[in-house]
């Protein structure tokens, strides 16, 4: 019973005895274990040498430099970690095309304006067995911008409600090869200071393009087809001047219309004015196609500083001056293969192919990397899953399929970096083109345009 009180409870301890003891040590017991934790607050520091140098602060203007060679590097040097690029492109049709046809009407043409009417049928016959109807005007100005009754406007010598062909103005009953051929009957009479190009662009812009007689042949939904038939060079001015305080411009060139001269104006302003026709970044809406006298390999005239041109042998009738401007408005707006010759003994072919383009075809494919040339391949599979076809690259246009146009690394050109098919070997319509090659990744990349 010792030890107990009386009920058997222990007795209580004596207060604070225990717990305070223990609360003395614990601010001790913290103490250390911060300074474990925490160490010694002594800071200890390193000596920094230093230099002064003398001179002014400058920025090495050379650093960093990009290459712009491969180096001489191969497909073969990068082993298997060679990047490969798979393009792929659709041909496609157009359901609406406006069709301008900008025909000389000066002394010398009436043998190339019957070629032209006998071999129409080819043309119009792209439009109409297409894969599906297109919806087209083909409308007729003459390369005569002094004449009130030309200068840009199209011409009715058909006498349809409206003057161009197509299935509102030319519909059931109605020829429209025919239709067409009195259209550009246009004679001989008109102004031998020919300017095509001036008078497209009367044509295809305000106020004529609005108001009056060619009000409605240009449509906001359809492609544009400019093409222009003539035996002479292009005469037109421009607004950009090629003289500056009376001395040529050298960036323009001399190429104005000034008083006196024999000066044009720019070829860049047309190439730049047809292109945005359909509006900003619409430029593949807009072909260019010219039946003229491109450069021969050898010089066959000599008057007026004309230099080259073209001579149909079979008819001596039949000739022409180099189209020089003309021609370089098609390469400028990058179109390399819609240039006929007018000294051919007939246009069926020509026409047949423009035709062609003028159902929305394309010739030109422009690829995404810049690729090594000699490793391209070009396959062509025909519609609906058909035949897959190895195509044949090449300078040759009567053997090959194809040219590579490679990056002109600043040079002026419309064209680059594309695969580009000859007028007689494009891709049909609803084909699919492939392009597989090993990308240069040391070269220069030349995106499309």
């Amino acid at each position: 019973m010792s030890g107990r009180a009386a009920g058997g409870r222990a007795p209580p301890l004596a207060r604070g005895s225990v717990k305070a003891g223990a609360r003395r040590a614990c601010p001790l017991a913290l103490a250390v274990l911060v300074l474990c934790a925490c160490g010694s607050n002594k800071l200890l520091t390193t000596p920094q040498t230093f230099s002064i140098v003398g001179g002014e602060p400058a920025i090495d203007t050379t650093q960093p430099a990009v290459q712009e060679s491969d180096g001489g590097a191969k497909p073969s040097d990068f082993g298997s970690s060679a990047p490969v690029q798979v393009d792929l492109f659709k041909q496609h049709e157009s359901a609406k095309v406006d069709i301008l046809w900008v025909v000389d009407n000066s002394t010398s043409m009436a043998a190339k304006q019957n070629r032209l009417k006998a071999n129409f049928q080819g043309f119009i016959d792209q439009l109409t067995q297409a894969n599906e109807a297109i919806d087209y005007h083909i409308g007729v100005v003459t390369t005569d911008t002094v004449s009130g009754d030309q200068s840009g406007k199209l011409q009715n010598r058909a006498g349809l409600s409206h003057p161009w062909v197509g299935e509102d103005t030319c519909g059931a009953g109605c020829d429209q090869v025919t239709a067409f051929q009195e259209n550009a009957s246009v004679g001989e009479s008109g102004s031998g200071d020919e300017k095509p190009l001036l008078a497209a662009e009367m044509a295809l812009t305000p106020p004529l393009s609005t108001v009056g007689q060619n009000a409605g042949f240009l449509r906001a939904d359809a492609t544009l087809f400019i093409i222009v038939l003539t035996d002479e060079d292009d005469h037109s001015c421009a607004p950009i001047s090629g003289y500056v305080d009376g001395q040529p411009d050298p960036v323009v060139g001399t190429e104005a219309c000034e008083p006196g001269q024999e000066t044009w104006g720019s070829t860049e302003y047309f190439a730049r004015l047809f292109s945005g026709l359909k509006g900003p970044s619409n430029s593949a809406l807009v072909t260019f196609g010219a039946i003229v006298a491109p450069a021969p390999a050898t010089p066959i005239h000599d008057d007026a500083g004309a230099g080259m041109g073209c001579v149909d042998p079979s008819d001596n009738s039949v000739s022409a001056l180099y189209a020089r401007r003309i021609v370089t408005v098609a390469q400028e707006m990058g179109m390399t293969n819609t240039v006929a010759s007018i000294c051919d003994s007939n246009y069926n072919e020509s026409l047949s192919s423009m035709g062609f383009l003028a159902t929305g075809a394309k010739t030109t494919f422009y690829l995404t990397r810049a690729p090594f040339q000699s490793e391209i391949q070009v396959y062509v599979t025909t519609p609906d899953g058909g035949t897959r076809t190895l195509e044949k690259g090449g300078a040759d246009s009567s053997v090959d399929d194809y040219q590579y146009l490679p990056c002109s690394q600043g040079a002026p050109s419309s064209v680059e970096n594309a695969i580009v098919f000859y007028s007689n070997k494009v891709p049909p319509t609803g084909s699919t083109i492939e392009v597989d090659y090993p990308v240069d990744v040391g070269g220069v990349q030349c995106p499309p345009p």
